[in-house]
């Protein structure tokens, strides 16, 4: 569980952001939040968009670090080594994130709407791959949210000491942001 008790302090932000960017183009992967953008372009997006781009970029940073820990013969251009952006999970994970901000959120479940898998279920070509969602509320930037997301998943690899709670588990990610008084509120959404 070293890789848990590492900071983003460590290596830098600009580091971080470089390697999984680096490492993302190295993969193949269609990566839409890019660190290698001019400062012009980045001027452009929006702050909204900026958090999650922190808060993804943290996330493949904490799997590519949990990755090499675990199969040091590999690279970061091993396809296992960085989330792949999955379009519906994206989709799910926007209409989730509305249903919770207008419905609420209670132990993984929206009213109306019950858990993720119940909701992936209902949606055409449903998927029995393991999955796991992470409702991240009232966070200042992407970096707050990160550190939500660290400790949740931290809290429940403690508790049963299952890989499932570790990011190097999944290969897809699906996530939605929106701004709401002035805070962040992200939605995301592993699958295996």
């Amino acid at each position: 569980m070293d890789q848990w008790k590492r900071k983003l302090a460590a290596a830098g932000m600009g580091v971080m952001v470089g390697l999984v960017c680096c490492c993302s183009a190295l993969a193949g992967e269609n990566v839409s939040f890019r660190g290698e953008q001019t400062e012009a372009a980045q001027g452009e997006m929006p702050e909204e968009e900026r958090q999650a781009e922190v808060l993804y970029e943290a996330i493949c940073q904490e799997k590519l670090e949990e990755y090499l820990d675990e199969h040091p013969e590999g690279s970061c251009e091993d396809e296992r080594a960085s989330f792949r952006l999955n379009e519906k999970l994206k989709e799910a994970a926007a209409h989730r994130l509305q249903a919770a901000m207008g419905s609420g959120y209670t132990n993984g479940r929206i009213p109306g709407e019950g858990t993720v898998e119940e909701y992936l279920a209902s949606l055409p070509q449903p998927s029995s791959r393991t999955c796991m969602e992470l409702y991240l509320r009232n966070c200042q930037d992407g970096q707050e949210a990160y550190e939500k997301f660290e400790e949740k998943m931290m809290e429940r690899y403690e508790a049963k000491e299952d890989r499932k709670y570790l990011p190097e588990y999944y290969r897809e990610i699906g996530m939605a942001q929106a701004q709401r008084d002035g805070k962040y509120d992200f939605l995301l959404i592993l699958m295996r």
